[in-house]
């Protein structure tokens, strides 16, 4: 069998039942027959047991019976004398290079024939001592290389793999049972049954273990059902040794998915179609090896073909190149060419290295090619290599961090040559390689998770960047419009005074009055963006001191009176008459302050085009003073309140109504509240109004 499907299953298995096993050979008498040299005597009730020998065993194929074309070799009075005689008996400390197995036995090439491949043939005289209503069955040899037929007496019971080939197709072994005809079981001193087992090993098995060829272990005779439940009980063991295979291609394939579906997230980094699919390529070979394992629906060569002629040698490739990608592709342009020709190379090497393709090949040809084959792999070890060498020149930090990964992906490459290094936890076979595997999909998969994340921190900081671009764009427009109307108006008014086109008095008064105004406008705009322009630059400074807050917003309220009066606004108050409250002391900048509220004001007659009524209100609750200004004006959306106090943002329902403003206001009145130790907070409803408040702490005694 291949390095795949070396299985390590108990042959001498005693079932709970009461199944018994007693098994003697016979030595031959004096003046007995010749053929009887390797005949066994066994014993059965329920039970089975183990025909370990001694075989007959001779390489070559049989010869064909002219008239039945059936082979002489499977004939029960063929003479085998002169054949080899083999025991299958385990030694005792003898375990199989690959599975570590202890019912191990050493194939025809350590046994003097060294090189072979091709047919050979065992044969077994065994004598049955069994009531001769039991029903006899037999378990195929559990390690063989590769395929054989079992007659018994001439007759042929069954086959593993496919004879109906010149060479025969071969599979991953199978628990297999051969029912024995009825006749054979009979009374004590019945005729010996003569078992024979046609095997044909493939020429690319030689490279696969130390001492491949024929029986690694005995097949077993016993009842039906003994032998039945012992090859569920191989079944068993067999999905649970290659679980591990599974477990890697589903967690390769989820990654897989996971990377796929990393695109839709940033379409602009082009290493998630190459993780993708690096790990799908994985996750089939992986898969596929579990699947020929489990079942015949592949032959050994055919998976050997698609896993290490095809998947394999791509898979190394497409490590290579995730990784260029993955360090952005502009260093080392030439790479893409050199790993397809390694591609290439790696696989013609593997197949005429494992005789895939050209089955004819001389073994020190194949040998030579298999060289060549772990040649590639370390060229392809040693570009991963340059890559993160290259990779840690230009990032830095990014390019160690990859490192650990390249480490696992080297131990996975060479899977092979580590197949010593196995464990059989739970029963499951585990080998180093697999352990690499699964190690790197892990570390991968937390370098994705961490290059997402960088990702969409990076694309946030760009959206972020545009649509700060977008608001200072119209925070420009806007400025430029506020400055724009009082600038026409002042001009248009200075022309009329200037060409003494206003000849009446009265009017000439009224259009002094309209340039102071526009001249105050165009002052507080002014004035509003060096104050900003200060405060974004930390330059601004405040001057603290003990104020009556009722007084503060009196103030506020004469200064933003002819400006409400001139818009047809009024403003109903409630913070009481000089006399009728006592003084409350709150610690702020006088002129900073009344800017505030001020603020407010314009904002609530700004945006209140049908009611033209604002209301202020001052009051205290738990030791903080409350400045509230409400409107009914056209209020704002609840994703919207935390947003516009942002700078350069306005509502979106403002922007459609066609409101002007420079976005900055509301972002001056919360800075100006928290240096003063308190906060603007906020209450809104679409289309019935708003209500900001001013919350400021009262001034220690």
């Amino acid at each position: 069998m291949t390095r795949r499907t070396r299985m390590y299953l108990p042959f001498l298995a005693v079932l709970a039942c009461g199944m018994h096993c007693t098994a003697q050979q016979v030595k031959s008498s004096q003046g007995a027959p010749v053929l009887a040299e390797n005949t066994a005597n066994i014993t059965l009730g329920r039970s089975l047991a183990p025909l370990n020998g001694p075989w007959k065993f001779h390489a070559g194929d049989s010869p064909l019976d002219p008239v039945t074309h059936a082979p002489l070799w499977a004939e029960p009075g063929f003479d085998d004398t002169q054949w080899e005689t083999v025991d299958l008996t385990p030694k005792p400390g003898a375990r199989g290079p690959i599975l570590a197995d202890e019912d191990y036995v050493a194939g025809w090439t350590a046994k003097g024939h060294p090189g072979y491949w091709g047919f050979a043939w065992y044969r077994i005289r065994v004598h049955l001592n069994a009531d001769s209503a039991e029903k006899l069955a037999l378990a195929g040899p559990a390690d063989v290389d590769d395929a054989y037929q079992i007659f018994s007496n001439g007759l042929l019971l069954g086959s593993f793999g496919d004879f109906t080939r010149k060479e025969p197709v071969t599979y991953h072994i199978q628990p297999m049972m051969f029912q024995l005809p009825q006749a054979v079981a009979g009374k004590s001193g019945s005729p010996a049954v003569v078992l024979a087992f046609r095997v044909w090993m493939a020429p690319y098995t030689l490279g696969t273990s130390p001492d491949p060829g024929g029986l690694h272990s005995a097949p077993l005779l016993g009842d039906a059902d003994s032998i039945a439940t012992e090859c569920q009980l191989r079944r068993m063991a067999l999905f649970r040794f290659y679980a591990a295979y599974a477990v890697e291609a589903f967690f390769y394939a989820l990654l897989a998915m996971v990377a796929f579906s990393l695109i839709l997230f940033d379409r602009s980094d082009q290493v998630y179609i190459w993780i993708g699919a690096v790990f799908l390529l994985t996750a089939v070979e992986a898969s596929l090896t579990a699947m020929d394992v489990w079942t015949q629906h592949l032959s050994i060569q055919a998976d050997s073909l698609i896993a290490d002629g095809f998947l394999a040698p791509v898979a190394s490739a497409g490590w290579g190149l995730m990784w260029w990608a993955w360090f952005g592709r502009q260093r080392m342009t030439w790479l893409p060419r050199v790993a397809a020709g390694l591609a290439i190379l790696y696989i013609v090497s593997n197949a005429i290295g494992r005789g895939l393709i050209f089955a004819a090949i001389p073994h020190p040809v194949t040998s030579a090619f298999v060289m060549i084959s772990l040649l590639i792999r370390l060229v392809f070890g040693a570009l991963l290599l340059w890559i993160v060498i290259d990779g840690i020149r230009s990032v830095g930090l990014e390019g160690w961090s990859v490192l650990p990964a390249i480490v696992l992906l080297g131990v996975g490459a060479f899977q092979n040559e580590l197949s010593f290094l196995i464990w059989f936890p739970f029963g499951v076979r585990v080998n180093l390689a697999q352990v690499a595997h699964l190690l790197l999909a892990a570390v991968v998969a937390l370098l994705l998770l961490r290059r997402l994340l960088l990702s969409v921190r990076r694309q946030r900081l760009i959206s972020f960047s545009l649509k700060q671009a977008q608001l200072q764009a119209d925070f420009v427009a806007a400025v430029s419009h506020e400055f724009r109307s009082p600038l026409t108006t002042l001009r248009t008014i200075t022309e009329l005074l200037v060409q003494n086109r206003i000849p009446d008095e009265k009017r000439r008064q009224q259009s002094y009055v309209f340039l102071d105004h526009e001249t105050t406008r165009l002052h507080r705009l002014v004035e509003e963006l060096l104050d900003f322009r200060r405060r974004e630059s930390g330059s601004e400074q405040y001057t603290l001191e003990r104020h009556d807050v009722f007084q503060l917003v009196r103030a506020a309220l004469d200064d933003f009176g002819e400006q409400a009066e001139a818009h047809g606004f009024h403003i109903e108050t409630d913070i009481g008459s000089p006399g009728d409250r006592s003084a409350v002391q709150v610690k702020v900048d006088e002129e900073a302050f009344r800017r505030a509220v001020r603020n407010l004001l314009d904002n609530a007659m700004k945006y209140s085009p049908v009611c033209r009524t604002v209301w202020v209100n001052v009051s205290v609750q738990d030791h903080r003073v409350q400045i509230s200004v409400r409107d009914q004006g056209m209020g704002i959306d609840a994703d919207e309140e935390q947003a516009i106090f942002h700078k350069f943002v306005r509502g979106d329902s403002a922007k459609r109504a066609g409101i002007k403003g420079t976005g900055i206001g509301l972002t001056m009145v919360q800075q100006i509240c928290e240096a003063m130790g308190g906060e603007i907070r906020l209450q809104s409803q679409p289309g019935v109004g708003s209500t900001f408040t001013i919350v400021l702490p009262l001034a220690e005694d």
